[in-house]
C-alpha cells in the first residue's frame, strides 16, 4: 500500500541462555521482519526497543546494570513473563506515574493469535526466534 510501518512496541527483554544474557528477536516479529526488507520502502521496524540512545541508556542504568551481572535472575519464570526491575525502573524516572494492571491492546484477540501462531509455527517449523548475547548488543553501542 506505499505505507511506512513503525512497529510501535517493543521493550527489551533479557533472558539466560547457557548462562549467558541473550536479548530475543521472537519468530512472531521474523515475518514481518522479512516483509519489511523485501517490500523496498523506508520503515522503523522496533522503533522503540532498537533506537540505540534509548537501547544505551536502559542497559548503563544503574538498576539494570546491576542485575544484569546475575545470569541467573533471568532464569526465573516469573521475571521472564513479568520483569520487576522495568516496574522499579519507571517509576524511578516517573515518580507520580499511577500502577496500572499491564495490557497490550491484544486482550480481546489473544485466543484467536495463539491459533494463528500454532497453524504457522506448523507450516514454518524452521523459522525460530533469534538470540542476540547482550555483549554484543553493547559493543554494537559502544558501551
Amino acid at each position: 500500500m506505499g505505507g511506512c510501518c513503525v512497529f510501535g512496541a517493543g521493550e527489551t527483554n533479557y533472558h539466560n541462555i547457557d548462562d549467558q544474557i541473550q536479548l530475543p528477536y521472537k519468530s512472531e516479529l521474523i515475518t514481518p521482519l522479512q516483509w519489511i526488507k523485501n517490500s523496498g520502502n523506508v520503515h522503523f521496524a522496533r522503533f522503540l526497543e532498537a533506537t540505540p540512545e534509548m537501547s544505551a541508556a536502559y542497559h548503563q542504568d544503574k538498576l539494570i546494570s546491576f542485575l544484569a551481572q546475575d545470569p541467573g535472575y533471568f532464569t526465573n519464570p516469573s521475571v521472564l513473563n513479568y520483569q520487576p526491575e522495568k516496574c522499579v525502573l519507571y517509576h524511578h524516572a516517573y515518580p507520580n506515574m499511577e500502577r496500572r494492571p499491564k495490557y497490550v491492546g491484544l486482550e480481546g484477540i489473544f485466543s484467536l493469535k495463539a491459533d494463528v501462531e500454532a497453524r504457522l509455527k506448523e507450516q514454518f517449523p524452521n523459522v525460530s526466534s533469534i538470540y542476540i548475547p547482550l555483549s554484543i548488543v553493547k559493543e554494537q553501542l559502544g558501551i
